[in-house]
């Protein structure tokens, strides 16, 4: 059965893309005009303005080739934040972006963490410049790519505003077991966005 994105993911994406009910270019250069959450293409027109609804609606549609695309291009089981990491990363370089990427060849290798440190490196726009914000994207992909799928049911209630050691600890043990590294050694970001991955996931606010 075909991978589809979660909630989690869809909003992920949203969140990044920003949505704009008027018609705009991101880089003057651009041959089309984009609108929505990042909706790009010739059916866009120059002053177009649409609805949130609208918005909403072509989000989701554009959003099924992304998935469809992923899906037809990994050839190895992948957990859901890795699925999700990756709609994101194609939604934003497109689908031929990921065919090309070194990030898919890792993937199919079933080699994840030098897959993921290939998320960092697609940052750049026009000319090479680095960009900041592509940059942040990349980082917060990579990390939501590293993040094991927590299928343990959480507890509600106010001291479960953090993550308990308990918790943490599986994390950690996670992290380590999967990707063959020592607690020591894993990157605190990437336990910060697992942390907020978990609380996400289970329904409880970000720290």
């Amino acid at each position: 059965m075909p991978n589809q994105i979660s909630k989690a993911g869809l909003r992920f994406i949203q969140n990044f893309e920003g949505c704009r009910l008027t018609a705009y270019k991101p880089v003057a250069a651009e041959k089309y005009w984009t609108i929505g959450y990042g909706h790009y293409g010739p059916d866009v027109k120059q002053g177009q303005k649409i609805t949130q609804k609208q918005a909403d609606d072509m989000f989701y549609n554009d959003m099924q080739s992304y998935v469809a695309g992923v899906n037809a291009l990994v050839h190895v089981p992948i957990n859901q934040n890795q699925f999700d990491a990756l709609v994101s990363f194609a939604y934003n370089v497109g689908v031929g972006g990921l065919q090309r990427s070194s990030l898919l060849l890792f993937v199919n290798l079933g080699s994840f963490m030098a897959a993921a440190d290939e998320f960092p490196k697609w940052c750049h726009g026009a000319g090479g410049v680095m960009l900041q914000g592509l940059l942040n994207r990349r980082n917060k992909e990579r990390a939501v790519f590293l993040t094991p799928v927590v299928t343990t049911p959480v507890i509600g209630g106010d001291d479960d505003m953090k993550l308990t050691d308990k918790e943490v600890d599986v994390i950690l043990k996670a992290l380590s077991f999967q990707w063959g590294q020592t607690k020591n050694k894993i990157d605190q970001g990437v336990i910060h966005a697992v942390a907020d991955r978990v609380r996400e996931e289970s329904g409880r606010p970000k720290q």
